[in-house]
């Protein structure tokens, strides 16, 4: 069923690509689910890959700038701030009762620490490197989202594109 959807998506949307970027959100599928021990397991490696091409990057020495971006500590949140947030709409109290699910976040940011830690001791000796760490956002409890797109859709500022000699389309609000 899953895969007729991705390829009925596909030809809908017109993006022969599609199939190639989705095993990159494959960690998607556990958080909507709700599989959080398949979600930790998947952010983990991920997370352990990233550092691996971050450190072979920072070793080739041979590099003006380096910019990585690791949503480890998004993605977790995203996940697993529910579990902090008692009042939360799916707030698990047995998911909450066990640490690894419980400290996510917590053992997230650690490990973001632990990496800033390491570049800096290991590749900001000479002391004319800059290192930037910066963030997209903060977070909290979250239980509403708006839809930037529909919004500029529904009231005029855009408009879809349909395969060529087909005009244009709108997104129905009903």
């Amino acid at each position: 069923l899953a895969r007729a959807f991705v390829r009925r998506y596909q030809k809908l949307a017109h993006d022969p690509d599609l199939p190639e970027v989705l095993p990159f959100y494959a960690y998607y599928s556990a958080c909507v689910r709700g599989k959080v021990e398949a979600f930790l397991l998947d952010i983990e490696a991920t997370q352990a890959k990233w550092e691996e091409m971050l450190f072979a990057t920072l070793d080739k020495g041979n590099w003006d700038l380096v910019f990585a971006v690791t949503q480890q500590t998004d993605h977790t949140a995203h996940m697993f701030y529910r579990l902090l947030d008692k009042h939360h709409p799916a707030y698990d109290p047995n998911l909450a009762k066990n640490p690894r699910f419980r400290d996510a976040i917590l053992h997230a940011y650690q490990r973001a620490d632990q990496v800033i830690e390491r570049i800096r001791r290991d590749y900001l000796a000479d002391g004319r490197t800059i290192l930037l760490v910066v963030s997209d956002h903060g977070f909290n409890s979250f239980r509403k989202s708006v839809n930037v797109n529909r919004w500029l859709i529904n009231h005029g500022y855009m408009t879809l594109k349909l395969p060529a000699g087909q005009g244009t389309a709108t997104l129905k609000t009903s």
